[in-house]
């Protein structure tokens, strides 16, 4: 009797094989996937949390696709892309734990009334959901809230440590580690609440920065009404 191959005993690892695979198109991986590991999962979840954090690119789109026109392709996103968008929008909003957000995922986008139940569009909208920016899913923790009037005196009071950090900013060190050491130096000392406000007012310079050719610090910095989600 022949030994049992482990991998066929392991549906994650062959999944992962599968998706690392190079030789094909990254559409037509999908098609396979979706064949093979959802139609008849126990626990399609499980897999679609394995897919979306899959490390790195699937298939290679140098390729031509072989099991899905690149019309097919188009349409399908053009009809379901704003779906998708939003179900994805609207579950991270409920910060849900890990494993319910990707239950609820995939009740919501492929078992609703309205889900495609086609392997084509479903392998589609795999794809989709993969290089969705806003996946893989972690659950944010310990947040802080603040309202704006304490936001604002708490960056007012740290207006020198964002100036300082602003310079070490446009200083170019040759290494990115002195730039950042520099940057969490200045947080050190800080209390919880305090450095919050702070990497608030870093990160809202750096998001700024890539419109910009520079690091500046503009009156919008501290506009209390920027604190507060629209």
């Amino acid at each position: 009797m022949k030994p049992l191959n482990s991998n066929n005993c392991n549906p994650q690892k062959r999944l992962s094989d599968m998706m690392a695979k190079k030789s094909e198109n990254s559409i037509d991986i999908y098609y396979t996937i979706y064949q093979e590991f959802f139609l008849h999962a126990e626990n399609p979840s499980d897999l679609l949390k394995q897919v979306i954090e899959f490390p790195g690119n699937v298939g290679d789109d140098s390729l031509a696709p072989q099991k899905i026109s690149q019309q097919t392709v188009s349409e399908t996103i053009k009809q379901y892309q704003s779906f998708l968008t939003s179900s994805v929008d609207l579950l991270i909003k409920q910060n849900l734990p890990l494993d319910s957000f990707y239950e609820n995922l995939w009740k919501v986008v492929f078992c609703s009334p309205t889900s495609p139940k086609d392997v084509e569009s479903c392998a589609i909208i795999l794809k989709s959901l993969k290089s969705n920016p806003a996946l893989p899913y972690f659950q944010a923790i310990d947040l802080l809230e603040m309202d704006n009037k304490e936001f604002t005196s708490r960056l007012e009071k740290l207006r020198p440590h964002i100036t300082e950090a602003i310079h070490m900013f446009n200083r170019h060190f040759p290494q990115k580690t002195q730039e950042s050491s520099q940057i969490c130096r200045l947080a050190q000392s800080l209390s919880f609440e305090d450095a919050c406000v702070y990497w608030a007012a870093i990160i809202n310079i750096i998001r700024k920065s890539a419109f910009t050719s520079g690091y500046t610090q503009s009156s919008e910095d501290s506009n209390p009404i920027k604190h507060m989600s629209e």
